[in-house]
């Protein structure tokens, strides 16, 4: 065993999985050696030299199932050079030829992108990739199944491409985006929201924030990403739009039901606790400094009660919360309740006429449209005739149903509790929601103008911010002369009010 005989007198224990990756690579290469495949981290000397591509072959012929010959083509594509595998690429290229032509949309579309990787072994004219390109884009402009096949899809390389084969063919890519964020493990996620941010579809990550938030129990792994990059500010961008109470604790009691949902291992209770404490705690410092007693009192009252989370872990939590309020004063111990009943938390929306409406015609369309097109994925991956708990992709569309129908009941419970604001009849004595205001940076003396509504009339490139917003939040309840703060990762801002107004029609 390598691991044994190089620890720790060669390599340290940190630095091991990073070496052997690096070197393992190099060990397949060599034609005097071979790893076994079934004891992990076993090398042996062949009797007689074998190269890494003729090793390769002989894995991919004999491999049983179309994903266990891709995982040994793209090995292949990756680390073997043109000249080694020169006599070998004729076999994969026959082999995904035909795949291309007969196999399923899926195996079409991983058969592309494997013939695209060998065409440094072939002539690409003689490959007729352009041919292929067009039909594989004509299957994924009408498709309904993508997230599926972005699920099927190992290689981040290829999941790469099928990303921007999306967005360069549908007109409704983000909404696509939108579900394929839900997927597990969370690899193709930072690609995919620069790319709407790019494009500016604020709204579609402000939906995919909500969603994550709805969904945090059922997909904790996407709510813990979400909530990490908030939390940290690394997303600090003005048009963002969701919670920072709600989101805060969502957090804390997915922590605490954390204890149930990962029964083997800690990664996901790790990666909350780092959350937290990274950094000079600065996520748990900024709740703090964001939360009044009551709340953080709910919060440490959860906390407090999470087995695997160190008793100098809370202490320094408590004593950040007395630094801020020092008569802050702990309640009587108590279960964790509230995390066995996990309802949601709805607040009341304020909407105009037009965000009402658009508050209901999404409803509709998740109804409709959405919840229709998930039960018809459902009803084509369930096999009736083997074992549904072992059906990879059932189980993950039935978790997305779930956060589905959970979405869909908060916004009716949202809907019910909308209160529509009469614009007409809005005070301009201070910033309110259905005001204009226009506002000057104190250091450069450039002017702005924003209109605040509620989040589902929110419009950043109009200039339309939600009252939860960064700015908005800054700005509600202050006055004409007014200087209010606003902070945007290390720098703070000075904005002086100039003028409010009611909203333009």
């Amino acid at each position: 065993d390598v691991k044994k005989e190089l620890i720790p007198a060669y390599v340290d224990q940190k630095n091991w999985s990073k070496w052997w990756s690096r070197v393992r690579t190099e060990i397949k290469k060599d034609p005097r050696f071979g790893i076994s495949e079934k004891k992990k981290d076993t090398i042996f000397m062949r009797d007689k030299p074998v190269t890494f591509a003729d090793e390769l072959l002989d894995n991919f012929i004999n491999g049983p199932s179309f994903s266990e010959k891709m995982d040994t083509a793209i090995e292949f594509v990756n680390n073997v050079e043109a000249e080694e595998g020169a006599a070998v690429a004729p076999f994969l290229i026959d082999y995904y030829t035909r795949q291309v032509k007969e196999g399923s949309p899926t195996k079409q579309i991983l058969s592309y992108f494997i013939l695209n990787g060998l065409v440094e072994f072939a002539d690409a004219k003689k490959l007729k990739l352009d041919t292929v390109r067009g039909k594989i884009a004509e299957y994924v402009k009408e498709s309904q199944e993508l997230p599926l096949i972005s699920m099927k899809i190992t290689s981040y390389d290829y999941k790469k491409e099928l990303i921007t084969l999306i967005e360069e063919t549908r007109e409704d890519w983000p909404q696509v985006f939108a579900e394929i964020l839900f997927e597990t493990p969370v690899r193709i996620h930072k690609f995919i929201i620069n790319n709407l941010i790019r494009a500016h579809a604020y709204n579609v990550i402000n939906g995919f924030i909500d969603r994550a938030v709805t969904g945090a129990k059922q997909n904790p792994e996407i709510f813990l990403w979400v909530a990490k990059n908030l939390l940290s500010q690394a997303w600090d961008y003005p048009w963002l739009d969701y919670s920072y109470e709600g989101l805060s604790l969502t957090f804390f009691r997915l922590m605490n039901e954390l204890k149930k949902i990962e029964t083997k291992g800690n990664r996901l209770k790790n990666q909350a606790e780092d959350i937290l404490y990274d950094n000079d705690s600065f996520a748990l410092r900024e709740i703090v400094s964001r939360g009044n007693p009551a709340f953080l009192g709910k919060i440490f009252d959860l906390f407090r009660e999470i087995p695997y989370v160190d008793e100098a872990q809370k202490d320094k939590f408590y004593g950040i919360i007395r630094d801020k309020y020092p008569d802050f004063k702990l309640k009587t111990k108590q279960t964790a309740a509230e995390s066995e009943d996990w309802a949601l938390d709805v607040e009341k929306i304020y909407v105009s006429r037009e965000g009402y409406d658009k508050m209901v015609a999404e409803h509709n369309r998740m109804v409709n449209i959405e919840m229709v097109n998930l039960s018809r994925e459902l009803g084509k991956v369930s096999d009736v005739s083997g074992d549904i708990r072992e059906n990879v992709e059932y189980n993950a569309l039935m978790e997305k149903q779930t956060v589905l129908k959970m979405a869909i009941n908060k916004l009716e419970d949202e809907i019910k509790k909308a209160e529509v604001v009469d614009l007409g009849n809005v005070s301009t004595e201070t910033v309110n929601i259905g005001t204009r205001v226009t506002v000057e940076d104190t250091a450069s003396g450039e002017r702005d103008h924003y209109t605040i509504l509620g989040p589902w009339d929110a419009d950043f490139e109009k200039r339309i911010l939600s009252y939860r917003s960064p700015i908005g939040l800054a700005l509600l309840g202050k006055k004409a002369e007014d200087i209010v703060q606003l902070r945007q990762g290390d720098e703070v801002r000075k904005l002086k009010i100039l003028a409010i107004e009611k909203k333009m029609t």
